[in-house]
């Protein structure tokens, strides 16, 4: 995860430094919904866990629907107020007008993203409280991993 974003920090700065900054202070605002899915991702993985234990593998897949219902839920309140709000947030922390535009823009993609954010953290979860990691390492490598050439297209070719 870090590794990545050095690499797409490396693509904004080759840009403009004030990318590079508005993405640092976009994954601020990014990090409180990152933290409210690991949440969701711990306690899937407890529920998962326990109920495998118990011998109910129903039950573990129900947690693990109720789970990922719920983490999209609580993403859909973030999303909208990364893309509504983004601007005012953003301008909380630098009056910089090329900043915040930047950020505001960068708050306004990565608001879309966010349920797909709830579906990785709760299916890693599940996967976890399973005890078959292996998949996890797959899902967040590729998830993870997928994001450095998707930056590139978008600010090299596409022109974004």
């Amino acid at each position: 995860f870090t590794l990545v974003y050095i690499s797409i920090g490396r693509i904004a700065s080759g840009l403009d430094e004030t990318y590079l900054a508005a993405m640092g202070l976009g994954q601020k605002f990014e990090a409180v919904a990152f933290t409210v899915c690991e949440g969701f991702r711990l306690a899937c993985a407890t529920l998962v866990g326990q109920w495998l234990g118990a011998g109910r593998p129903k039950r573990a897949r129900a947690a693990v629907a109720v789970s990922v219902k719920l983490c999209v839920v609580a993403m859909v309140p973030f999303a909208v107020a990364l893309f509504a709000f983004g601007p005012m947030l953003v301008g909380t922390f630098s009056s910089d007008p090329a900043i915040v535009a930047a950020a505001s823009g960068y708050l306004r993609w990565n608001s879309g993203v966010l349920v797909f954010l709830a579906l990785e953290a709760v299916t890693e979860g599940a996967f976890t409280g399973a005890g078959n990691t292996f998949p996890v390492l797959c899902i967040g490598s590729l998830c993870n991993l997928g994001r450095v050439p998707v930056a590139h297209y978008l600010t090299h070719t596409a022109g974004w």
